[in-house]
């Protein structure tokens, strides 16, 4: 029996000690500030403990110590599974995206509606106001950032928020304004000639071809300006776009004495298929000298929206998606 009643003992004692041991290496004590800290059992938090956690979070967020609220919001993340994990979610959106890092921020939303659709967060639109504050300063923005603008919107639309109508409204009128550049190329040819007619018309031809090598590159600078892209459209298609939407115009910048050329022979009136600015210039020329003409070219991507150029690329203006 004394056997029997020891061997009892020492199992009970065992029994306490793995009890304490499990409880020992279950328990874990997470820092959320300098001043706090909370217990993780068996790594779950209750929504008591949570909710302490997330104020703690809001805290430090409020301080724009948005690293450390991250950390504070990703312990509700990684303990939690009750009703407070898509408020944490909100908490790390946030400060991405106040850090200006929008593309996590906005990969966080989307958890937010994947991950809990009838959360809190969704079901009461709390995500409506950061989403919709975030869009506001994406439109007003230049340039335009176009992919942040569309994936936001969709945000809104999918969490089925009250002012998802109203901005994809916004955004169809930003994607269907039309877009209106212009640049111009000056050019003066060097050439001394007999005939002003043949200084204008070469000169005329020569800037028309640099303008055309050359422009369409000052209109992806100017368009650069106005939108960002980012990776939905690469710049050698935009350029190609251009090339094949611009139109060019000319006129005469000047028709000067040059050297020493011979004068000009005129049978019938040499200047009837010039434009009637050039034919002006020409006809109040003196015709003693040789001349240099030079001529100006104005290049313009007119008429075309932001739409258009996205459909030319391939994209779908409303996703930001290719292939569609």
């Amino acid at each position: 029996m004394k056997t029997w009643h020891k061997i009892a003992v020492t199992a009970g004692v065992v029994i306490v000690i793995v009890v304490v041991m499990v409880f020992i290496l279950n328990v874990k004590m997470v820092r959320i500030t300098e001043d706090y800290t909370v217990r993780v059992w068996f790594g779950r938090m209750d929504e008591g403990k949570a909710a302490d956690v997330l104020a703690a979070a809001d805290g430090l967020f409020d301080e724009k110590k948005y690293a450390f609220a991250r950390d504070a919001y990703n312990v509700v993340i990684k303990y939690h599974e009750g009703d407070k994990r898509d408020d944490a979610l909100l908490g790390v959106a946030r400060t991405y995206i106040a850090e200006g890092d929008d593309e996590t921020g906005f990969e966080y939303f989307e958890r937010i509606i994947a991950e809990h659709p009838k959360g809190d967060v969704v079901e009461n639109h709390l995500i409506e106001g950061h989403v919709a504050a975030e869009l506001d300063r994406v439109m007003k923005a230049k340039p335009l950032d176009y992919l942040a603008m569309i994936r936001f919107a969709g945000i809104l639309d999918e969490g089925k928020c009250p002012k998802a109508p109203d901005y994809t409204a916004r955004a169809e009128a930003i994607l269907n304004a039309p877009i209106n550049l212009s640049a111009e190329f000056a050019h003066e040819k060097e050439l001394v000639y007999t005939v002003k007619r043949t200084a204008a018309e070469d000169a005329r031809k020569e800037a028309l071809f640099h303008a055309k090598a050359e422009l369409p590159g000052k209109i992806l600078a100017m368009l650069k300006k106005r939108v960002d892209f980012g990776s939905v459209v690469a710049d050698e298609t935009l350029l190609e776009i251009i090339t094949d939407n611009m139109t060019y115009g000319d006129r005469l910048a000047g028709l000067e004495r040059a050297g020493t050329g011979g004068t000009t022979s005129s049978g019938g009136d040499e200047y009837a298929d010039l434009p009637e600015e050039w034919a002006d210039v020409l006809k109040e020329a003196s015709v003693e000298e040789g001349w240099s003409a030079s001529a100006v070219v104005v290049g313009t991507f007119s008429g075309i929206t932001l739409r258009d150029i996205l459909v030319q690329a391939g994209v779908n203006p409303m996703t930001g998606e290719k292939g569609e």
